[in-house]
């Protein structure tokens, strides 16, 4: 497949298009996606631990909170934040 064919299909790899691949300017694009990305993983990982912090009318046993505060290490930990 040509460029011409690929970038009028609409080519695709993975989520990055045929043009933003190709192009040196559109590198700088790609690259704020995946931060917009990240942000928004942040964002959810902190609303799940405040809603968890937070007074509730919902209580957990022992074990589930546990589980919840795992849950938390291995999503901080698939964004690259590790505590010693």
């Amino acid at each position: 497949m040509s460029e011409e064919q690929a970038y009028e299909a609409g080519y695709m790899d993975g989520l990055t298009h045929y043009e933003l691949e190709h192009c040196p300017a559109c590198k700088n694009v790609t690259d704020l996606v995946v931060t917009l990305d990240e942000n928004t993983k942040l964002r959810e990982l902190c609303g799940a631990m405040l809603r968890f912090i937070l007074p509730s009318s919902k209580r957990h046993s022992l074990k589930e909170s546990m589980a919840i505060v795992d849950d938390f290490a291995d999503r901080c930990k698939v964004l690259g934040i590790e505590v010693e």
